[in-house]
């Protein structure tokens, strides 16, 4: 408490006068955004470990804090805690040039020309600004990051261009979406369905859509051995992650997690799963390099629990430039559930989804531009059913008017905004199609003026 870097928490956290009051005490918010940072937080409370975390980042500029390998201090993907961690940032406790190990749920672009690597430039980043007002769009710390947002009662959704974050030898174009529909209480499920569109520079760069977890994941499909500390998985469409693991095998601590992510990969079609980890294999680099020295340590004291253990990989097949991710993610209670609830792929005419069924908390449809165009129309068709669905429709054109019909039935005309998402809840299923009405014009406004005196009219 007597050093520099001490001083200021201390004059922000250090008086002990100063009654404590909690997030709840003060009617903080549970969504909020962090602009300059690119930070989202979603969550569905502050007060348990059943409360649901989900936080994603996408910063609009390169911040450089620190000396080491500038790639670092640029913190992207997403996790998503509930019952404790379950989509773990990897790398919180490295130190050094470490952006061969940089594991933050997000795609990965390998390059079979090459030593494989995740895709991030390999030159530094340009001399910080002294003056803040330098980060503009076009500029060279510009890295695009969170576009679109919307925190709405009944869902949350974000957009976001990690384009610049690549080596543009590479990538293209990576967009990434969230659907994010939250529960009625912190013991129900939370479902999220993330679309990731992904275009390279030639066919034959691989695709990799990452997540890393604690503990030994379950996946469907057939397995077979690549070496030690790595499987692939042919045919297989989910992954199981749970941190329910009492005592931990690292630092032998329970740590009270009982949760459950359930991901279902729905794009794309030609896919394979392959994961990497366990004892000797918990650091790896993407050439299979052993890069945990400085890691271990912390592990041990800290647990698999809060610094993972493994990854995996969602990976492309198709010999495509261009190439959609899909995927729906489920949190549970582990000591409860142990099966996801059915979800399945939508294929509209100008929009991909997905459809999730569940039977207590409801039936949700998130639907997404299968281009980075924005849409005036779509059409779709989901499952029969009788009860009432929810619909998120991503990727309208902004400002206009929509008209929704359900069998060719009238059922709502909505707004949509700059966002370019559309909400609406149909009593059933059958074939939607959403078709743009008019634009959202700014009101005509008319001045009269008349002189109160003297014969020259005013010209307004």
């Amino acid at each position: 408490w007597n050093s520099p870097w001490h001083k200021p928490l201390y004059f922000l956290f250090g008086d002990r006068s100063v009654a404590p009051r909690s997030p709840t005490d003060i009617g903080l918010s549970t969504d909020q955004f962090f602009e300059g940072f690119g930070m989202a937080v979603m969550r569905t409370g502050f007060d348990s470990l059943n409360d649901t975390t989900l936080l994603v980042l996408a910063p609009p500029y390169k911040l450089q804090g620190h000396s080491w390998d500038p790639w670092t201090a640029i913190p992207t993907g997403f996790t998503v805690d509930k019952y404790g961690p379950l989509a773990i940032k990897q790398m919180g406790y490295i130190r050094g040039d470490i952006g061969y190990s940089f594991r933050n749920n997000f795609m990965r672009f390998t390059d079979p020309l090459t030593t494989p690597s995740p895709g991030f430039p390999s030159v530094g980043m340009a001399q910080v600004p002294k003056d803040v007002r330098l980060y503009t769009p076009g500029s060279p710390w510009d890295l695009g990051g969170m576009k679109r947002r919307v925190f709405d009662s009944n869902y949350s959704y974000l957009y976001m261009d990690y384009t610049k974050y690549y080596d543009s030898a590479r990538v293209a174009l990576y967009t990434r979406q969230f659907a994010y529909f939250k529960p009625d209480s912190n013991q129900e499920s939370d479902y999220i369905v993330i679309l990731d569109r992904t275009q390279t520079t030639r066919p034959d760069i691989i695709k990799r859509w990452a997540l890393n977890m604690a503990y030994n994941p379950q996946i469907n499909g057939q397995e077979s051995p690549v070496r030690e500390g790595k499987w692939e998985y042919a045919n297989a469409d989910q992954i199981i992650i749970s941190n329910n693991v009492n005592p931990d095998p690292y630092n032998n601590i329970s740590h009270g997690g009982h949760g459950r992510l359930f991901v279902k990969s729905l794009l794309p079609e030609q896919k394979k799963i392959v994961k990497v980890g366990g004892p000797g294999h918990e650091f790896e680099d993407d050439a299979g390099n052993w890069v945990g020295d400085l890691d271990m340590p912390y592990l041990k004291e800290a647990g698999a629990f809060y610094t993972g253990t493994y990854y995996t990989d969602v990976v492309a097949l198709g010999n495509n430039t261009n190439e959609n991710f899909l995927h729906v993610l489920q949190t549970a209670d582990a000591n409860l559930v142990s099966q996801m609830t059915p979800a399945v792929r939508v294929d509209g005419d100008t929009m991909v989804g997905a459809y999730i069924q569940d039977d207590k908390q409801g039936y949700k449809v998130a639907m997404f531009s299968r281009t980075e165009a924005n849409q005036i129309q779509a059409t779709y068709t989901v499952a029969p059913t009788t009860v009432n669905i929810v619909h998120l429709i991503a990727d309208l054109a902004p400002n206009f008017t929509y008209n929704v019909y359900q069998g060719g039935a009238k059922i709502a005309s909505k707004l949509v905004g700059s966002a370019g998402t559309l909400s609406f809840t149909s009593q059933g299923a059958g074939t939607f199609q959403v078709t743009q009405g008019a634009p959202n014009l700014p009101p005509v406004v008319t001045v009269l003026a008349n002189p109160t005196s003297g014969i020259m009219p005013l010209a307004v």
